[in-house]
């Protein structure tokens, strides 16, 4: 009976011992995760819910004089917009002060997102008052600075001068041109003459580059103006214009100068036009030569800016070699889509560049269904 109990109490003994030690021992990896995940979870940080598109107006305050430029912008915004699934409505007005009270309608209408058009900082009181509506505005194309404009998609306005510049200067040098000169035509041409002279420089030294402004509001004036000096200066090749209606006038004008050089000839140095005088405001290399084999005919390459019909008529026929589009569909497109990123609680750049394409006869399909479809919603046909 004791060697039981003697049993039992070192039993007892060693079963103690092993307890003690189980409760010392190091804890397990399964141990260590439950002790980090134990700590109470933060609160899932949720994202800004999607806004119902199908019942959230957005508008466009746009000046009531419309031309084709404008509602190229106007079919834009309304196209993207059916895109997106926004009704969609234009507010138009005089740029303004009435543009305020157009802005105070929008917003009656329930509108929760404008785009604002600000060409020269026109609409500026529109948009102002729209911040204090606490509405979202967008101004597309036009650089604009001000206050609680949340994007601003421009076009990049002098963008294009290098590649226009070297579509010329390459022409005039697949003609076999040794020299010869570009010349930018317009009635404000001398900013585009800068990216030109700088292009015409790098990359084709041989050619030079000069201006010639138009001083006449009268389009035949015009077209003579220009053509007398293209028969002065028949060393020009390559002509690009800066204004709309520019490549009709050059056209008409370069047909004027071959028609007057094969009929008289060169004119006589020692009749020195009245023209001559106004050419002087053109910066024309001073040092240059000019090869006689240059001025023996009349050979100019056009460019023209602007789409329109009669640049497209002109492209089509092969009367000039590209033409400038200005992006104002684009955008416009650009703009609404970046309203939406805004109205879902998207961060947005500021501002944003669009370059402005230069379309040529192969490329011209796919822009003239854009124009056409603008012509057929505004009833332009």
């Amino acid at each position: 009976m004791k060697s039981i109990l003697t049993c039992l109490k070192t039993a007892g003994i060693y079963l103690l011992c092993a307890l003690c030690l189980v409760s010392c021992a190091k804890p397990s990896a399964a141990d260590d995760i439950a002790s980090a995940a134990s700590p109470t979870p933060k609160p899932e940080v949720k994202a800004n819910a999607p806004i119902n598109v199908s019942g959230t107006l957005i508008g466009f305050v746009v000046p009531k004089a419309a031309d084709e430029a404008l509602y190229l912008a106007m079919h834009g915004f309304l196209r993207t917009a059916e895109n997106l699934g926004y009704p969609a409505k234009l507010f138009q007005a005089a740029q303004g002060i009435a543009s305020v009270a157009i802005v105070e309608q929008a917003d009656r209408e329930g509108c929760e997102g404008l785009l604002v058009w600000d060409e020269n900082g026109a609409n500026a009181a529109a948009i102002k008052r729209a911040n204090e509506l606490s509405i979202p505005v967008v101004v597309p194309y036009y650089k604009s600075s001000e206050e609680g404009v949340l994007a601003n998609p421009q076009a990049d306005l002098l963008g294009y001068t290098e590649e226009v510049a070297l579509s010329l200067a390459q022409r005039m040098q697949e003609r076999e041109c040794k020299a010869g000169k570009i010349l930018v035509y317009g009635t404000s041409p001398e900013a585009a003459y800068g990216g030109f002279v700088e292009a015409v420089a790098a990359y084709y030294p041989q050619f030079n580059v000069a201006y010639f402004k138009c001083s006449n509001v009268d389009e035949q004036a015009a077209v003579d103006e220009l053509a007398e000096y293209i028969l002065w200066n028949r060393d020009i090749k390559g002509l690009f214009c800066t204004d709309r209606n520019g490549a009709r006038i050059a056209v008409q004008a370069r047909q004027a100068a071959q028609n007057l050089f094969k009929r008289n000839g060169a004119p006589e140095a020692k009749a020195t036009p009245k023209i001559a005088e106004a050419a002087t405001e053109t910066p024309l290399p001073s040092a240059t030569p000019v090869p006689e084999g240059l001025i023996k005919s009349i050979v100019i390459t056009v460019a023209g800016y602007g789409f329109n019909e009669d640049t497209i008529s002109l492209l089509r026929k092969n009367d000039i070699n590209a033409l400038v589009l200005e992006p104002y569909y684009d955008a416009s497109a650009h703009a609404v889509m970046l309203l939406d990123r805004i109205l879902n609680g998207q961060s947005v750049s500021a501002s944003s560049t669009l370059n402005m394409p230069i379309v040529r006869l192969a490329t011209l399909e796919k822009y003239e269904l854009i124009y056409n479809q603008a012509k057929e919603w505004f009833g332009l046909n």
